[in-house]
């Protein structure tokens, strides 16, 4: 089902993101009602692709793309546009 498949990703993810020393599911990374596996991992990925803008404008490309390659191991795809950069499963 796709709630196992989004269940699957953010354990990927959460456990991907602690090599970064950063913790996914701590509460400034929760929307408001967090209770559903899909917000939770979105809230998650919205976070690494806040963490990874500002690698980018501090100019370090190699914890950007370090960013971007954890989340294509875990079947997270970016989509970066000159307004916004969206994620979507694989």
């Amino acid at each position: 089902s796709n709630t196992e498949g989004v269940a699957n990703a953010l354990s990927q993810v959460v456990s991907m993101v602690d090599v970064l020393g950063l913790n996914p599911l701590a509460a400034e990374w929760q929307t408001a009602d967090s209770s559903a596996e899909q917000q939770a991992l979105d809230s998650v990925i919205r976070g690494l692709i806040e963490e990874r803008k500002a690698a980018r404008a501090a100019k370090d490309f190699a914890r950007s793309d370090e960013i971007r390659d954890l989340l294509t191991q875990a079947g997270v795809v970016l989509n970066d546009s000159p307004d916004a950069t969206t994620w979507s499963i694989n």
